[in-house]
């Protein structure tokens, strides 16, 4: 069987075998589900062989862990920028957005969570430049040619 995406869609073909007068394989379309949420409409369900739904089922698993995977490196990827944005976006106002004290209270939740993980696996904190000193405004010995 194979599983071929068009549109929103992914179609299930079979193939049926040989036909020597055309000299080409039989396929045949047996149905289409959703590209989105892997779910078989039941009527697709009612044709397929035992072998045929064990392969489907196969194939979803499949594509669920490596739609899984790829969302999870794109968490892992760009937290930074995630949290630098949306730290912006609280610094600009936060009744935007209906924010309340539930969810900051979440945040300093992960927050901390996140510091605990980072600990644990060994990522030290970068330490802060020492702010430079205020230099006097006029210069004590400045020697020309």
């Amino acid at each position: 069987m194979q599983f071929k995406p068009v549109g929103n869609r992914i179609q299930l073909v079979a193939y049926r075998g040989y036909d020597q007068e055309k000299r080409r394989a039989i396929v045949k379309v047996l149905g289409s589900m959703d590209a989105y949420t892997l779910e078989l409409p039941k009527d697709l369900l009612d044709i397929l062989s035992e072998d045929e739904k064990a392969e489907v089922e196969s194939f979803i698993a499949d594509t669920k862990a490596k739609n899984k995977k790829q969302s999870d490196t794109f968490s892992v990827q760009y937290i930074a920028s995630n949290l630098d944005r949306v730290a912006d976006l609280v610094l600009d106002g936060v009744e935007d957005y209906g924010l309340s004290e539930q969810w900051g209270g979440e945040v300093w939740a992960a927050l901390e969570k996140m510091q605990k993980a980072l600990k644990k696996k060994g990522y030290t904190r970068p330490k802060r430049e020492a702010k430079p000193k205020k230099t006097e405004d006029t210069q004590a010995e400045l020697k020309l040619g």
